[in-house]
């Protein structure tokens, strides 16, 4: 599952990295956003992104974007 980040380069003007506090927003279907969830506090993005692929799993998720 791929996570998208458009949102947060748009933002930040750059991609996701590092430390810090992560959230993501989980969809399933059309455009409805089915959760928002902060994620673990203070990881790396990608140790943040291996949550978000299991927590998109847990409850159904098609699509995850970082918040932004």
């Amino acid at each position: 599952m791929d996570i998208s980040t458009t949102n947060y380069e748009f933002t930040h003007g750059r991609k996701p990295r590092g430390e810090g506090c992560w959230a993501f927003q989980f969809y399933k279907g059309g455009k409805d956003t089915l959760e928002f969830t902060p994620g673990p506090f203070g990881c790396s993005y990608s140790a943040a992104k291996k949550w978000a692929i299991k927590r998109a799993k847990e409850i159904g998720a098609d699509r995850v974007a970082v918040a932004t």
